[in-house]
């Protein structure tokens, strides 16, 4: 029976994932109000550190407001850098950032949408920009 000829009829019809605004599958970066980095899942699986904990190297570009992000044993060694430790859930300390930016964590949570690999010193690190 159609819907014109039962007009009480209740058809449900499901949310979609862009109704529910989900990003599933998404690589992306978040600083969060606390002022933690926070890794997608799908970053994780591709740095190949899903449910343990690993250590990573980020580099910025304040111009162009990009962070880069690369697993530390994919590069020999990056001068002068610290390495910070992602835990299994995803979340390192991002406070670096928020200084390095002029953000606040009161005004968090930041996103930083993923642009692309960019080869730098040999290594393919994942480029994330700020978004607006």
């Amino acid at each position: 029976m159609s819907q014109e000829s039962n007009p009480g009829k209740i058809t449900l019809t499901p949310l979609t994932v862009d109704d529910l605004g989900a990003r599933r599958g998404v690589r992306s970066v978040t600083l969060d109000k606390q002022g933690r980095l926070c890794l997608s899942r799908t970053l994780r699986r591709d740095l190949g550190i899903v449910d343990r904990s690993e250590h990573i190297y980020v580099s910025v570009d304040l111009a162009q407001r990009v962070i880069g992000i690369v697993k530390s044993d994919v590069v020999n060694n990056v001068v002068g850098a610290g390495q910070l430790k992602v835990s299994k859930r995803g979340y390192a300390t991002g406070r670096a950032l928020l200084r390095k930016f002029g953000l606040t964590e009161a005004g968090g949570p930041y996103r930083f949408d993923y642009v692309g690999k960019l080869d730098s010193g040999g290594a393919d690190w994942f480029a994330f920009r700020l978004a607006e």
